[in-house]
């Protein structure tokens, strides 16, 4: 199969260790991975680093805001790399382009959530767009064909906001 992987993530450290084990194991099974993300090289990319320390430093309706525009940007990147079976999305808060792409191209959308995130940033960072980071996270989760989530607890949390139980499947690290 041709599969299409995006994350948002500027993927550092373990988020890092976690997009090459998929794609490798992907790869292995015999597919063919193509991988598109804001910055590639993990840890060792200064780009990353720069952009990791830049949002720290944002105020969050600037930093967030940019977030959402990415998904124009990412959007444009999915449409150039041609045709797919189907794309796989780990989660990012904001980000809307892997649901976009796959209605478009009539493919399925695989969403990978490995936490609650717009819970999780409202509780411990801050969150300007709360309201809108909520609405846009169901309307990704309830697109998404599947749900592949990391535990029990994520699933239960899924289904507690809504999302059908029957399209979360968990995968444990």
């Amino acid at each position: 199969m041709k599969i299409l992987y995006h994350s948002r993530t500027f993927a550092t450290g373990g988020g890092r260790v976690h997009i090459d084990e998929i794609v490798k194991n992907l790869k292995k099974l015999g597919n063919e991975v193509t991988l598109i993300e804001p910055v590639s090289g993990g840890a060792s990319s200064k780009k990353a680093s720069f952009l990791s320390n830049l949002k720290k430093i944002l105020p969050s309706f600037i930093s967030e805001l940019l977030e959402i525009l990415y998904s124009f940007k990412a959007y444009k990147d999915l449409n150039s790399k041609g045709k797919f079976d189907f794309i796989y999305e780990r989660h990012a808060l904001f980000n809307l382009a892997g649901m976009w792409y796959a209605k478009k191209k009539k493919i399925p959308f695989i969403l990978e959530v490995n936490s609650p995130l717009c819970f999780e940033r409202s509780k411990y960072n801050g969150l300007f767009y709360k309201r809108i980071a909520k609405k846009l996270e169901m309307k990704v989760f309830n697109s998404a064909n599947a749900i592949i989530c990391v535990s029990e607890e994520l699933k239960k949390i899924l289904i507690n906001y809504g999302v059908s139980k029957n399209k979360i499947n968990v995968m444990h690290n």
